[in-house]
């Protein structure tokens, strides 16, 4: 699937938890628009 299609499902279903590879843990972050 092409990023921006991916991106705009997180955007539209509010999944924006990720990990970090410098630390343990998923982090979620609210986006600006």
């Amino acid at each position: 699937l092409p990023a921006n299609l991916i991106q705009a499902q997180r955007d539209f279903f509010g999944a924006h938890t990720y990990q970090r590879a410098d630390r343990e843990g998923a982090f979620h972050t609210e986006w600006t628009r």
